[in-house]
């Protein structure tokens, strides 16, 4: 009877030790310094034009479309601060608790694809600025997934 009980406990641990989160990471740098996470939440807009990819860590982003779902294909342009154009899209950088917008004259796009049949979203370099500190400034590029 113990034998069984010990076999059980084993199987069910080594059953568990087999999971893994299946949520897609989304990589992003900030001044050449990678970060990662898959700690991401998605939400596509119901009942209103809106759409969102959002890490909520210390160093956290949010992406944005102001359509009603995720688009999988096309080049979106970096809009200035948070905009209603669907033409466009946001992105919002928060390092080390301070938050940075995209600059008024950026050139950067966001190229929407599918991986593993979902949105992902890669950044070209852009230069963001603290709001609050226009001279403080910050380099970003990544690869925002789905998650």
């Amino acid at each position: 009877m113990y034998k069984i009980i010990i076999t059980a406990v084993a199987i069910i641990l080594l059953a568990s030790c087999g999971k893994k989160n299946k949520k897609q990471y989304s990589y992003w740098k900030v001044n050449g310094v990678e970060y990662s996470s898959n700690n991401v939440t998605a939400e596509e807009g119901y009942m209103k034009p809106v759409c969102y990819i959002s890490c909520q860590e210390k160093n956290s982003f949010t992406i944005s479309f102001s359509i009603g779902e995720f688009p999988k294909n096309g080049e979106y342009p970096l809009a200035y601060f948070y905009t209603q154009n669907p033409d466009y899209a946001g992105l919002g950088i928060c390092f080390d608790t301070v938050c940075y917008l995209v600059t008024s004259n950026n050139t950067a796009k966001v190229r929407a694809s599918e991986q593993n049949g979902k949105a992902q979203f890669k950044v070209d370099s852009v230069r963001m600025v603290n709001f609050k500190n226009p001279l403080d400034s910050i380099w970003v590029d990544g690869v925002f997934n789905e998650p």
